[in-house]
This record gives structure tokens, C-alpha cells and sequence, in this order.
């Protein structure tokens, strides 16, 4: 299973189905992950794996639209060589 830098994650609020059975889809470009993200899930997040950061989309709430996530813990690279 191959996975690219960028990888997008969605679904509803009240149905999560959690970690990576979220996963929408992996893609060479943020261009073609954002594309990815105009599904009508109420929830996005897209994960860049080589810098470590994650954007979050929500559709409704005070937070409505993209925002970069505030890290739990000093951002690192993600190694995908290991994933591989």
C-alpha cells in the first residue's frame, strides 16, 4: 500500500469512524487533496506527512472553514519511508 505526502481524512460529526478508517484518499499535491475535501462531509482534515502539519476543515460552528491545528506536541517530520 502506497501512501503520498498528502492524506485526507473526513466524514460526519456524529459518526466518526476513527484514525486511519477515516481516510478519504492519499494525494501527490495539497492542490488535489484540497479537491478531494468538496465531497459534502461536515469534517476535514488533511495531513501532510513529510511536515507533520494538519489542517482541519469544519463546515459550520465558530471555527467554520480551514485552520491550521495546533500541535499536541512540538511539530516533526512524519517518516513515510517506514509505512511503506
Amino acid at each position: 500500500m502506497s501512501v503520498e505526502q498528502y492524506v485526507v481524512f473526513g466524514g460526519d460529526y456524529y459518526y466518526p469512524v476513527g484514525g486511519w478508517r477515516d481516510k478519504l484518499g492519499s494525494y501527490g499535491t495539497l492542490a488535489e487533496a484540497f479537491a478531494a475535501c468538496a465531497g459534502g462531509e461536515e469534517w476535514y482534515q488533511v495531513a501532510d506527512l513529510e511536515t507533520g502539519v494538519l489542517l482541519c476543515y469544519r463546515s459550520d460552528g465558530p471555527s467554520k472553514g480551514w485552520q491550521e491545528a495546533e500541535p499536541a506536541e512540538p511539530s516533526r517530520p512524519i517518516s513515510n519511508s517506514t509505512h511503506s
